[in-house]
C-alpha cells in the first residue's frame, strides 16, 4: 500500500474526495481510484464515479460506461475490415 498520510491530512482538513483523488491523480499515485476508495471508505463504484466525473468530460458513471459501446462497436468493425483484407488476399 501506497503511504496515503498526505491525502488522510487532506481529508482531515476538509478536502473533498474530488480534491483528494485529483492530487492523487496529478501527482501521479499509480492508483488514485483506489487511494480514494482507501481514504474516503467509498465504495468501488462510488470511487470511479469520482474519478470519471473529476475531469469534468463524464457528468457520470453511467454516461462515461454508454460511451465504451460505440467504442467497442467501432473496435470490432475495425477488426473485421482488417479480416475481411487478410481473407481477400
Amino acid at each position: 500500500m501506497a503511504d496515503d498520510t498526505k491525502y488522510i491530512q487532506m481529508k482531515a482538513n476538509g478536502a473533498t474526495a474530488t480534491e483528494v483523488y485529483l492530487q492523487a491523480f496529478e501527482d501521479r499515485v499509480p492508483n488514485a481510484t483506489a487511494l480514494t476508495c482507501r481514504t474516503f471508505k467509498l465504495s468501488i463504484r462510488e470511487a470511479k464515479e469520482i474519478a470519471v466525473t473529476a475531469h469534468g468530460k463524464y457528468k457520470s458513471l453511467s454516461e462515461y460506461q454508454a460511451t465504451l459501446v460505440e467504442h467497442l462497436r467501432q473496435a470490432l468493425e475495425e477488426m473485421e475490415r482488417e479480416e475481411n483484407e487478410q481473407t481477400d488476399r
